[in-house]
């Protein structure tokens, strides 16, 4: 029997892909702590889509079965600037999901971000919905966005997450190290990577 199969996404399933994400981090302790529960999820979910979406260097990419689309990866190249514009909207959709506090503390994840001199391909969002999850389409995703990531001439993969979830033992498995920890309030954050 084949696994499941992940397909380069279009800019067509923005609404899908919003959905997916919002039902995927419903219960993520960091939505709790920026303020909330699921509709403050789909709210930071749309703030955070909204932010990438005008990136030249958006990839998405995402696993359909026979019900839709159930999980799906965002990507960017870190070193592309977003315009003022996305930056002024990104604060003001944040503070209006989850408070000006919200944008302080993602703004610090951000300003906590390693540089490198090589290109790495930053993994902005991962999710698969509650129903599929621990079925191993989250590291069918990652092995994908890890090979295109090569092939397009980066360095690796870069991440956030948070060292108190499922997500984190699962980028370790996959050969992600640690290059920088933090807190930023309740969350045990980490900045992670994986080198070709």
């Amino acid at each position: 029997m084949q696994g499941p199969m992940v397909q380069r996404l279009t800019k067509r399933v923005k609404g899908e892909l919003k959905e997916v994400l919002a039902r995927a981090f419903e219960e993520h302790p960091m939505v709790a702590e920026l303020g909330g529960g699921g509709g403050d999820a789909a709210a930071l979910v749309k703030a955070l889509v909204g932010f990438h979406w005008g990136r030249d260097s958006l990839l998405l990419h995402g696993i359909r079965t026979d019900q839709g689309l159930e999980c799906v990866g965002l990507c960017v190249d870190p070193r592309e600037d977003p315009s003022p514009l996305a930056l002024i909207r990104l604060a003001w959709d944040v503070t209006r999901a989850a408070g000006r506090e919200a944008v302080g503390e993602l703004l610090d994840v951000e300003r906590r971000k390693p540089l490198y001199r090589e290109r790495y391909l930053e993994l902005v969002m991962m999710g698969t919905l509650p129903k599929h999850q621990r079925k191993g389409f989250g590291r069918t995703l990652l092995h994908t966005l890890y090979e295109e990531a090569v092939r397009e001439g980066y360095h690796g993969i870069m991440l956030v997450t948070d060292r108190d979830t499922p997500a984190f033992q699962l980028y370790r498995s996959e050969g992600f190290e640690v290059e920088r920890e933090f807190r930023a309030g309740e969350q045990n954050l980490c900045w992670m990577r994986r080198s070709v």
